[in-house]
């Protein structure tokens, strides 16, 4: 023996111990994939794909009268439904198999139950035990009369059912439901797949688990939900319930109440004539014509809100507010002054004197109103360099002007005699009043006459199953015009956005640029300066940041003097007929001394200084300011037709040479 073999034979044992190891690993898989059950299959459907030829199938015919119901259950398997204009219920069940599979090989074991019970005809269809080969599909074709109530159920498969004019309920434990025009109420539930109907002249219940819901007119109520997909409705007649928990919100046209929310996508309604309340945690709300009272939450997104005539609440955590008022809003009754005079509204904003109440946050909070819109106002905003702007076109004769605390500016107002509240609050944003019917200001674009959610056009009556014949022909014709449906609603809502965001966009810049334009102007009156000598000057500040220094003594004064109200001193320059400019003392320019005096101001009715007291600043540099004060001259503040006395915080800086 040569000395290669001896070398092979001595490695020779090494190689069968990794032979028996590669065995025993893979043992636990071998045995795992024996142990299968037969559900693991794939059964059902257009998902499979390859060539197919039927191992099996079951005709026959059910007599049943005129109106009685068909009920259907499947355990596996989809089920078409074609309607007629009458006559007996028949059916067809086909079983495929691979056609790669040997005529000789196991058969799927699937039984077809068909009989006729005292309320109709029923059709029970299931497994029965035994081998069947790893890949089938069960198929059940119905011809039944269009009168006909339908109850059809699968644990998995796709429905299919042309018109129908009596009540339709579908349940599939995963596959995708499609219906044509319904002519009484429906229920349709999906586990997982989509829902399409066409027109539903009844109530609509629809729901999946995490598919897409499109639907055309709704005659009744509906109820809508999806865990995660979108949701597209041409209308609604009646009241509508519609969620989802994470796609978008599509209504054309609610014609009574609506309550609808998302988890994270948008909502966009064409328009609510009735009561709307809307929520979505992380997307924004479009409703182009808002005719109902509404309640309006977003947790991250923008709303913009056009043709309201009614009271509405809104609020968003993150984005700002576009709401154009319609001229029907002006025409709205005052508040009533008792509580029998109040209409009862049972849900929603009560239009017993409030008009709207927005707020948002990071974001700017811009509301177009009519000009002769009678309300009060109640304004304020919060946080950073940002301001409230009324547009000069309005008859608004301020109450309240205020820096209330820290960075907190208040402004109450009323207009055209008072009537309906509004209250704006903004934090980190501006808020700008404009009126709409006033040149420059937005103009809303008037919709084109876009057509009709076209209705679905119906599908022929069929003649009565024959063995030659088979439904596609008749499906391909419901699927080209769900299709058609599905592409007009989905063109109307672009449109709608399109035209929302648009408005929106505009509103938002012109609250910017008024927002910059009043600082400027604001910064030109509020801060100005003039020569002491020897290079010295002394500079005013009456900006509203001042106000913040007397934080809590409105309420002291309000209790004395209940009309008293509160100004920037910015705002009453114009009124100032005449002024004294404080000396800078000389004590105080050899000390080199410097610095701002704060002065709380006490105007009278007349217009003369009740009091100055200094707030802060050097006692030398303050008793020449207060000394100055003392000595000028306002004219008459007037509110609501009354002369009232004011208080106001005004810093003066003296600056050494």
């Amino acid at each position: 023996m040569n000395q290669r073999e001896q070398h092979r034979m001595h490695h020779q044992p090494v190689d069968w111990r990794r032979g028996l190891c590669r065995v025993a690993a893979a043992l636990p898989l071998a045995l795992l994939l024996a142990l299968l059950p037969d559900s693991s299959r794939v059964l059902a459907g257009p998902g499979a794909v390859g060539a197919r030829r039927v191992a099996s199938s079951q005709d026959g015919t059910l007599t049943i009268r005129d109106g009685e119901r068909v009920r259907v259950t499947l355990e596996i398997g989809d089920v078409r439904v074609r309607t007629q204009a009458g006559g007996s219920v028949q059916y067809r069940l086909r079983v495929e198999v691979p056609a790669a599979n040997p005529p000789g090989g196991a058969a799927p074991r699937f039984q077809l139950n068909a009989r006729t019970e005292p309320e109709g005809a029923v059709l029970v269809g299931r497994t029965v035990k035994g081998r069947s080969p790893d890949h089938y599909w069960v198929t059940l074709e119905l011809d039944v009369p269009r009168n006909t109530p339908l109850e059809v159920s699968t644990q998995g498969g796709n429905i299919d059912v042309g018109d129908i004019d009596a009540r339709l309920l579908c349940e599939t434990a995963g596959g995708k439901i499609r219906v044509g025009r319904v002519g009484a109420p429906a229920r349709l539930q999906t586990a997982g797949g989509d829902v399409v109907v066409q027109d539903v002249n009844g109530d609509l219940n629809a729901s999946t688990g995490g598919g897409n819901i499109l639907a055309g007119a709704v005659s009744g109520n509906a109820t809508l939900h999806s865990d995660g997909g979108h949701i597209r409705v041409a209308s609604v007649a009646g009241e509508a319930r519609v969620d989802t928990g994470g796609g978008n919100i599509f209504l054309e046209r609610a014609g009574a109440r609506l309550i609808t929310s998302t988890g994270g996508g948008r909502i966009i309604v064409g328009e609510a004539a009735g009561e709307l309340s809307a929520k979505t945690v992380g997307g924004g709300v479009r409703v182009w014509r808002l005719a109902g009272p509404a309640t309006i939450n977003t947790g991250a997104g923008s709303i913009f809100l056009a043709g309201v005539t009614s009271p509405v609440r809104a609020s968003t955590a993150a984005g700002g507010i576009t709401a154009v008022f319609d001229a029907a809003a002006a025409s709205a009754p005052p508040a009533p002054t008792t509580p029998a005079q109040r209409p009862k509204v049972p849900r929603g904003p009560r239009p017993d004197g409030t008009l709207g109440e927005l707020q948002c946050n990071g974001g700017d909070l811009v509301v177009f109103v009519p000009k002769g819109l009678a309300l009060n106002l109640d304004a304020a905003i919060e946080g950073g360099d940002y301001g409230i702007v009324v547009d000069p076109a309005f008859a608004l004769i301020l109450k309240t002007n205020e820096m209330v605390r820290g960075k907190l500016f208040r402004a109450e107002g009323v207009m055209g005699g008072g009537g309906p509240l509004l209250r704006l609050r903004a934090t980190a944003g501006n808020i700008l009043l404009r009126p709409t019917n006033l040149p420059g200001a937005m103009a809303l674009q008037a919709l084109p006459p876009l057509p009709a959610i076209a209705q679905v056009q119906p599908v022929l009556p069929v003649q009565p199953y024959r063995p030659s014949q088979n439904m596609d022909i008749v499906f391909a014709d419901l699927e080209r015009s769900v299709f058609d449906m599905q592409r007009q609603i989905e063109s109307r809502q672009q449109q709608l956005e399109a035209y929302t965001s648009a408005q929106e966009l505009q509103a938002q810049r012109t609250a910017q640029r008024y927002a910059e334009d009043q600082r400027w102007q604001q910064r030109k009156v509020q801060v100005w300066t003039f020569s002491a000598g020897d290079d010295a000057n002394i500079e005013y500040d009456g900006s509203s940041q001042q106000l913040a220094q007397v934080d809590g003594l409105r309420e002291k004064v309000a209790s004395l003097l209940t009309d008293r109200v509160i100004l920037s001193a910015s705002q009453l320059r114009p009124l100032l007929v005449h002024r004294v400019d404080p000396q800078y003392p000389e004590k105080a320019k050899a000390a080199g001394i410097e610095g701002a005096v704060r002065l709380r101001v006490a105007i009278s009715r007349e217009g003369s200084i009740e009091d100055v007291q200094a707030l802060s600043g050097e006692p030398l540099l303050a008793e020449s300011a207060i000394a100055a004060v003392r000595q000028w001259r306002y004219r008459p503040t007037v509110l609501n037709g009354r002369q009232v006395p004011v208080l106001t915080v005004l810093t003066i800086t003296f600056h050494r040479p």
